[in-house]
């Protein structure tokens, strides 16, 4: 029984065990047919036996504050390992990813790491993997739901200049969408869930607008500091 959610990502791949199974190959490099999947939240987990288990996060866990240990992006998820591992196995400790989908400019892949955030005094160190699935080609390549994902944002966006209703927009979006989309039969399907779940996130999008621009000049200011090499 799957519980209501608000981000569409999840709403997709966290429902749908072709496409959690088509992700989590594309991230893994693998060619499992055997892909567990579930989600909380915003946060899906996938993985399968005694191979890499992933945390894929949704883009605003990174718009607060993180320089607030209320708000600390590192702090969240390592709550959401904690619950995971207590569920699975105390051993599978999922590799942290936020996929980054919002509209400023984002460098493809990369990481943000706790210590330029919270001083640690040396003692700790943790990294989180941002991949920018608006603009990320490698992973595109490998997950063709995931660029047909990122097309319907996309284009969403770019409609919803003329078409502010929400419905409409989702619809002139379908319009446009390539018949050979694997997933417009899904988005068709389920068309009135997904209006319901953009229109849920509009109330949220002047707090998302705001918090992006802060995420996006505390991660610039961070890269400009460190370099793009820190793997």
């Amino acid at each position: 029984m799957f519980s209501e959610t608000n981000n569409l990502f999840i709403f997709l791949f966290g429902r749908n065990r072709g496409l959690a199974t088509c992700l989590y190959n594309a991230l893994s490099g693998l060619e499992s047919d055997e892909v567990f999947y579930e989600y909380q939240d915003d946060c899906l987990f996938l993985y399968s036996k005694d191979n890499p288990s992933y945390l894929i996060c949704n883009t605003r866990h990174i718009y607060d504050d993180q320089y607030l240990p209320e708000n600390n992006v590192f702090l969240k998820i390592c709550d959401r390992v904690i619950e995971f591992t207590k569920r699975h196995r105390e051993d599978m400790i999922p590799i942290s990813i936020i996929f980054y989908e919002g509209e400023e400019y984002m460098e493809e892949d990369f990481y943000i790491y706790l210590s330029d955030y919270l001083d640690t005094n040396g003692s700790l160190e943790a990294r989180i993997r941002i991949i920018n699935i608006m603009r990320s080609d490698s992973l595109h390549k490998k997950c063709r739901p995931l660029y047909e994902y990122s097309w319907f944002i996309r284009n969403c966006r770019r409609v919803r200049v003329s078409t502010p209703e929400t419905d409409k927009t989702v619809e002139e979006t379908l319009k446009l969408m390539p018949d050979d989309f694997i997933l417009k039969e899904l988005f068709v399907a389920q068309k009135n869930s997904i209006v319901d779940i953009l229109h849920r996130s509009d109330e949220k999008e002047i707090l998302r607008s705001e918090g992006e621009k802060r995420c996006y000049k505390n991660i610039e200011n961070k890269m400009l500091k460190t370099g793009f090499d820190r793997q």
